[in-house]
């Protein structure tokens, strides 16, 4: 179950919701026959055969199918901790740039988890929870900066900027710019980082947003957070090094990862 302060209407009826109309009830999900809250149980405590669970509801979930709503909604309940996270995130950056308006974040992260749920990438390699979860927050914070983005209007024919549909940011995926690339990079790394515990939720936040933010977007950033900008670079290095670390002492455990020598 999760709760909130910020917005407890939203999880209050999702949580209800779950327990009333799909917990405990049985279905024929892609890996056999048992109740959602048994499905949901099996990817949040990473059993051996999480991944390929997870993979199947939303692999069914595309689908035009019997069952292609109950394991949407199967996908949503495990995934609305980070829904909860990256909207939080969202809300604070929302107080930030409008002067306090807050006009609930939380109910869009939630509508743009259930259509990337609907349309994941599923031939990626790593964790498919990992991916899914930071696809959901280079949605949401392309769906904010998007919001946000200050467009030169065209005054010639009158042109008006409107913000990217989801199904545009969607194809991101089979357009990569170089920056896109090292984009992609970042959330590749920073998804195993989290699949792995290497970091925490807070942690993997901070790091994507300040490695994929310009200059004035990390003193928003800072400002966000209550503290001085070189505080911020000083944070953020803190983490690089737990990540720097873990990544040396992968590869040093993955005999494929490490140079031939010569016999």
């Amino acid at each position: 179950m999760i709760t909130a302060t910020a917005t407890p209407s939203v999880i209050t009826r999702l949580n209800r919701e779950w327990q009333a109309r799909w917990a405990q009830h049985e279905y024929d999900f892609p890996h056999g026959r048992m109740t959602c809250e048994q499905t949901l149980q099996i990817v949040s405590r990473r059993e051996e055969n999480a991944d390929a669970v997870l993979r199947g509801l939303l692999t069914s979930a595309a689908q035009d199918g019997p069952n292609d709503t109950v394991c949407a909604r199967t996908a949503l309940q495990i995934i609305l901790p980070r829904v909860v996270s990256i909207a939080a995130q969202c809300a604070r950056r929302q107080r930030v740039q409008h002067a306090g308006v807050y006009e609930e974040p939380l109910a869009v992260t939630v509508a743009l988890a259930l259509e990337r749920i609907k349309n994941a990438p599923l031939h990626r390699r790593g964790s498919v929870l990992g991916n899914l979860a930071m696809d959901l927050l280079k949605l949401s914070l392309a769906y904010y900066n998007a919001a946000d983005a200050e467009i030169p209007a065209d005054t010639t024919d009158g042109a008006m900027f409107e913000p990217r549909t989801l199904n545009e940011l969607a194809r991101i995926d089979n357009e990569v710019s170089p920056t896109e690339a090292a984009t992609q990079q970042v959330l590749a790394l920073a998804a195993w980082a989290r699949d792995r515990e290497v970091l925490t939720e807070a942690e993997t936040s901070l790091l994507v947003s300040y490695e994929l933010a310009n200059c004035q977007e990390r003193k928003r950033l800072a400002a966000t957070l209550g503290i001085e900008s070189q505080a911020l670079r000083l944070r953020v290095h803190r983490v690089r090094q737990s990540l720097r670390q873990a990544v040396q002492t992968h590869a040093l455990q993955r005999t494929d990862l490490m140079p031939q020598m010569a016999a």
